[in-house]
């Protein structure tokens, strides 16, 4: 009996699929600015992003580009870059700045746009651990790229949406 041969008299319990017959793909927003509100906040700090998912809401008869799939309930994410150690080293791509020039200036926009309170790092782990970022009523201009392939959506801008 080789490692992967069933012992004698067990059953296997898979439940049969054909990947070809049965695969359907994630169905893609079209490009826009959809309402929503945030559902997860979580420092990563290992790739060095604080990220966003917003869940999309209120946003009545519209689909994803399948035609069938609601654009409410959709989620999301949305990336704000972090600083790293280093960055006071390095020219930014987009400007002059440094790249840890250019990431204060990213971040003091992004709490402008959301209206929150991002001053530091302690405000970050203050805001997750309170969860005082959850709920926030957002506009998510939602984008789609390739990755390894294949397409997917991700929020290229987030705007804290006022009432």
């Amino acid at each position: 009996m080789s490692e992967f041969d069933l012992p004698p008299g067990a059953q296997c319990s898979i439940e049969p699929f054909n990947i070809e017959a049965e695969y359907v793909p994630d169905p893609l927003l079209p490009d826009g600015t959809y309402k929503g509100i945030i559902t997860k906040v979580e420092l990563k700090p290992d790739v060095g992003i604080l990220e966003f998912t917003a869940e999309l809401q209120g946003n009545e008869g519209i689909f994803c580009v399948d035609g069938i799939t609601p654009a409410d309930g959709k989620t999301s994410r949305f990336a704000l870059w972090l600083l790293q150690k280093g960055d006071e080293l390095v020219k930014s791509q987009f400007s002059s700045l440094t790249k840890r020039q250019e990431g204060i200036r990213t971040i003091k926009r992004f709490r402008e746009k959301m209206k929150i309170e991002i001053g530091s790092e302690q405000d970050i782990i203050h805001a997750i651990e309170s969860q005082e970022w959850l709920s926030i009523p957002v506009f998510a201009s939602v984008k789609s790229r390739p990755n390894n392939g294949i397409l997917y959506n991700y929020i290229k801008k987030l705007e804290r949406a006022t009432s």
